[in-house]
């Protein structure tokens, strides 16, 4: 099987076994950056007395995708970045306030998460 490098533009020579395991590395990846996205929101929102926190946007958006966390781990690759893609507002709704500490960081690990469910299945 033939396959053109996102990088560099090549064509290299992928077993079907190469393949897989390619979109099975993929597959974790993504996987893990979803549950640790949700967990960590999960805990600020949770854990704080913030009224912002209480709001039923965030908490139905938080209960929306911890719903994914028992799910996904059924899907495949492209199933897995449809589900991303889908509920990108829910996972927006649940960043943390601009005046959390973790913020910015929360906000890079979103916008990769994002980017690499559209990158997989392009």
């Amino acid at each position: 099987m033939m396959i053109r490098s996102a990088h560099t533009g090549q064509m290299n020579l992928f077993s079907a076994a190469n393949f897989r395991r390619v979109e099975l590395d993929r597959r974790e990846k993504l996987l893990k950056l979803f549950r640790n996205y949700v967990l960590h929101k999960k805990r600020i929102i949770t854990s704080s007395r913030s009224e912002y926190y209480q709001r039923k946007p965030i908490r139905e958006s938080l209960e929306v995708l911890e719903r994914y966390l028992g799910l996904l781990p059924g899907y495949k690759l492209r199933g897995i970045c449809r589900v991303i893609q889908v509920h990108e507002e829910d996972l927006r709704n649940i960043l943390p306030t601009e005046e959390n500490p973790s913020y910015q960081g929360s906000l890079e690990k979103l916008n990769q998460l994002i980017k690499l469910s559209h990158g997989y299945i392009s």
